[in-house]
């Protein structure tokens, strides 16, 4: 009976020193909420910034990577609206012209919030497509990440074409481009 009662008291002693120690162990996480957006968003942008990746996310491995920055003219505070488009397409694929799903399955997806961990620096580094405000030429507030949409994006002329059309949970982003685009290839 005393053996019971002394491997009953251990196992009672183990719960709660587990279970304290698990609250020691807690690590505060910095969780970016996928939309804090309280209206629709609705403009058209001045300007784009195209960077051109080349298979640079492992689950996406046979996809290439355009990345978008779609920005209004600063306003007398000087802070600018900003879209963010995280687009895979095709391996190979020369130009970003398609229409892109909000999501993360197809052939031409526009990235929802994606989180990727970098082993190396043991950072989590957060990533995807997302309306936000700028200030000085970095993003500064992250508003809403797409939740479900479409991007397209056509050309003709050398001029581009591009609109979002989808929503961040239940607000509406649409936001507008047409003019020129360059698109880099950073090294």
């Amino acid at each position: 009976m005393r053996r019971l009662w002394i491997r009953g008291a251990m196992v009672v002693m183990m719960a709660l020193g587990l279970s304290a120690c698990e609250g020691w162990l807690d690590v505060e996480e910095m969780e970016q909420p996928i939309s804090t957006l309280t209206e629709n968003v609705n403009f058209t942008a001045e300007k784009v910034l195209c960077k051109r990746y080349d298979n640079i996310y492992a689950d996406y491995y046979r996809y290439d990577n355009f990345f978008l920055e779609l920005t209004t003219t600063p306003n007398e505070d000087g802070e600018q609206q900003v879209m963010i488009l995280d687009l895979l397409l095709p391996d190979g694929t020369a130009t970003p012209e398609g229409e892109y799903q909000v999501g993360y399955v197809g052939n031409y997806i526009a990235l929802s919030r994606l989180e990727l961990f970098d082993p190396g620096s043991g950072m989590l580094y957060m990533g995807g497509s997302y309306y936000g405000t700028a200030r000085e030429g970095f993003v500064t507030d992250y508003y809403g990440f797409l939740t479900e949409g479409k991007v397209i994006i056509s050309s003709l002329d050398d001029e581009y074409y591009v609109t979002v059309d989808a929503k961040s949970k239940e607000h509406k982003v649409y936001v507008y481009y047409h003019g020129p685009m360059e698109i880099i290839r950073p090294k």
